[in-house]
């Protein structure tokens, strides 16, 4: 007998076609992208054409292909890749002959239930676009039933085992870096996972016995998420600590958040984990004769070390030693764009990121200043490539992304750092110098984030640091339009955190105050006694500037405000605004 099995290449399709395969079948396997998988279809699940000639001499169908629960896909993607899909298999099915009809469901259509243990009787009321297209699919399942094809459909509850990182990646890496635990729904409340061996076992028994409707595969008596939750605790010799979290505050905070569209978690998924019915596999279990060979306890440790070992993370003892020394950790092998990366602080942060390994994109109007950055970091060891960009103009933006992308593909922190100022009353200025203003430090900030985000959204991960300045806190006299520049740089910062949060995406705002560079002794020429001495007493130097820029990736900050003077002054602005009107007034008075 031939299977069919549609999304072979992915998490369950891989034990999937590794039971059938021992259970003496001969399997076909269909993906969109090729997989070195033998007896392999290649084509996309929505073309008819692909689909049907993946059905050829087919006699089983296991319809593992869907959009899996995810806050950054609209309806109409659910619908076309978990409904339409579907349709177009069954369609194809019905024409070739194909005798049975696998459907992967899930215990999410369930949605909201008030009784203990649900059995498959139960009216699904779906919370989310990954619950609701699934439901809608088996609809789709069902108006094929009695047509000479037949038709079974799998409603898993979460699917665990090795080579799954999905879903429980954030409990992993709480446990691995000792972090707390939030326990959501108390104590007694039960683990509900079954381990992808036992799914794929049962799967290929089910067509061996022919059956057919619509099933819950689970435990029978999962064990509670606090015995689960300890026993890897102790497994992973973790110092992390359990912290109960009523259900109804998770479910109320969740929704708020999702509201703001903050909430890391989807609807399906913040509301299951607030439920604490469970999906009664009872049905299946029974007419299988099938005891499930891996408890939830072995298959979460399991999946946990094989999750360990993939990510090349110390294990044991190790794990302490290794949270010590994470401040100092290399960024070995990661990409960093610098922009503004001919002089001061930008050259000192390109240089400064080569020496923690990583692979730096200096990019400047100057090249002949550019090439020698790079050829000073490559003296030290390093790796550099110089693009000559101007970020005000957007091709040369999109040059320097597509220019990173050949040399390295990837591209993992941009720093914005490209600046310029003038100094002078608002009413002196030139028009021209305050538009360069705007748009090299405003503009060009927003440009470069703009080219670089859809390969960071692609890849749900990245790092964007905008140096601003403590000007863009708290402006003064003679740079009123460098001040509004960086304020609005800061206000950027604040909108895109809390609009890329959701994708894993980090963005910080770092605020220097003096620094001795060229555009800073520039603009304090002919500045009084007291407020040269105040700049000079309290001036960075570059390097020092670039280790807390790097310092600042290395750890995730939010924001930086650079010297304690300057944070005295943020925090004045906010406690005595009226003071340090006065003070600043009397500093940029007449020179």
């Amino acid at each position: 007998m031939e299977c069919l099995i549609t999304g072979a290449s992915g998490f369950v399709g891989r034990w999937l076609r590794s039971a059938l395969l021992a259970h003496g079948f001969d399997v076909r396997c269909f993906d969109k992208r090729a997989a070195g998988i033998a007896h392999e279809v290649v084509g996309d699940i929505l073309d008819k054409a692909a689909v049907e000639k993946a059905c050829e001499g087919v006699r089983v169908v296991f319809h593992l292909v869907g959009l899996q629960s995810s806050r950054s896909h609209s309806w109409n993607e659910f619908y076309a890749l978990n409904v339409r899909s579907t349709e177009v298999m069954l369609e194809a099915c019905q024409r070739h002959g194909v005798e049975h009809f696998v459907y992967f469901s899930t215990e999410l259509v369930y949605g909201r239930q008030a009784i203990e243990r649900v059995l498959e009787e139960a009216v699904p009321r779906p919370r989310g676009y990954y619950g609701m297209s699934k439901k809608l699919a088996e609809d789709a399942c069902k108006g094929f039933q009695g047509t000479g094809l037949r038709v079974t459909v799998l409603r898993p509850c979460n699917i665990t085992g090795p080579g799954k990182t999905r879903v429980v990646e954030e409990l992993f890496r709480r446990v691995h870096n000792h972090a707390p635990i939030p326990m959501v729904g108390g104590a007694h409340r039960l683990w509900q996972a079954v381990d992808v061996r036992d799914v794929a076992e049962i799967s290929a028994r089910l067509i061996e016995e022919k059956l057919e409707g619509v099933f819950n595969i689970g435990v029978p008596e999962p064990p509670s998420v606090r015995d689960v939750y300890t026993k890897l605790i102790g497994h992973a010799k973790s110092r992390s600590r359990l912290v109960p979290v009523p259900a109804w505050v998770f479910r109320s905070a969740c929704v708020v958040l999702d509201l703001m569209r903050l909430s890391p978690l989807t609807a399906d998924q913040y509301h299951r984990l607030a439920d604490s019915w469970i999906a009664d596999p009872s049905r299946l279990l029974k007419r299988l004769r099938y005891v499930p060979r891996y408890d939830p306890v072995r298959s979460i440790v399991e999946t946990y070390d094989a999750y360990v070992a993939s990510s090349g993370l110390p294990v044991g003892q190790e794990q302490n030693l290794a949270r010590r020394r994470c401040r100092r950790a290399p960024l070995t092998g990661q990409v960093v764009i610098v922009t503004g990366a001919s002089r001061g602080i930008g050259r000192a942060t390109a240089l400064e990121f080569a020496r923690s390994g990583a692979r730096v994109v200096l990019a400047a109007r100057s090249t002949r200043a550019l090439a020698l950055v790079r050829d000073e970091i490559q003296a030290q060891g390093g790796e550099a490539i110089t693009v000559e960009a101007d970020v005000r103009d957007q091709e040369q933006v999109r040059g320097l992304v597509r220019r990173t992308l050949a040399a390295w593909g990837r591209i993992d922190v941009l720093i914005n750092n490209a600046g310029v100022t003038y100094h002078g009353r608002l009413v002196e200025l030139p028009v021209d110098q305050l538009r360069e203003m705007i748009e090299v430090n405003l503009v060009g900030t927003i440009l470069c984030i703009q080219e670089v985000l859809p390969h960071f959204l692609a890849n749900r991960r990245g790092h964007v640091v905008n140096v601003s300045s403590v000007l863009g806190k708290r402006g003064v006299p003679r740079q009123a339009v460098y001040a509004a520049s960086k304020a609005a740089v800061l206000g950027l910062s604040e909108a895109l955190r809390s609009e890329l949060a959701p994708y894993r995406i980090t963005v910080t705002s770092f605020c220097p105050s003096s620094t001795d560079t060229d555009m800073n002794r520039l603009v304090s020429v002919g500045d009084n006694p007291l407020k040269q001495f105040v700049r000079t007493r309290f001036m960075f130097t570059p390097e020092a500037v670039a280790r807390r820029i790097v310092n600042a990736v290395r750890r995730r900050k939010r924001e930086v405000v650079l010297s304690l003077p300057a944070r005295v002054v943020v925090l004045a602005n906010k406690l005595l605004p009226g003071s340090l009107d006065w003070l600043f007034a009397r500093l940029g008075g007449s020179r």
